[in-house]
């Protein structure tokens, strides 16, 4: 059986706000970028499949959003802000509301 892999591009603008001393970080941070991002549709056909599709993506769009100088286990607001709109952006291009359903519930709690 063959699997189709299907590819899509994020392009993330994440514009972070910041004042004062939270200025410096920001500026360090990667504001906006463009990724690709391989998946196949076998992936959203499961619950499981979903979650671990989740997963790399997270794992893929952390690693634009938080340099790799500054990966702690609490990542900033300003990382932790361009995470969320990524993975925002990239669940809406799947077209896969059990996907975004899933990525909501795992945000909630």
């Amino acid at each position: 059986m063959k699997t189709a892999l299907t590819s899509f591009a994020v392009i993330a603008a994440c514009v972070l706000g910041a004042e004062g001393a939270a200025a410096a970080d920001v500026a360090s941070t990667r504001s906006d970028f463009k990724m690709n991002f391989h998946y196949s549709n076998a992936e959203l056909a499961t619950p499981e499949g979903q979650q671990a599709l989740l997963s790399r993506l997270e794992s893929k769009i952390r690693r634009e959003c938080v340099p790799a100088s500054k990966r702690t286990a609490l990542d900033s607001p300003e990382s932790r802000a361009c995470m969320d709109k990524a993975m925002r952006t990239a669940i809406g291009k799947f077209n896969s509301e059990s996907l975004a359903s899933l990525y909501t519930s795992r945000t909630a709690g």
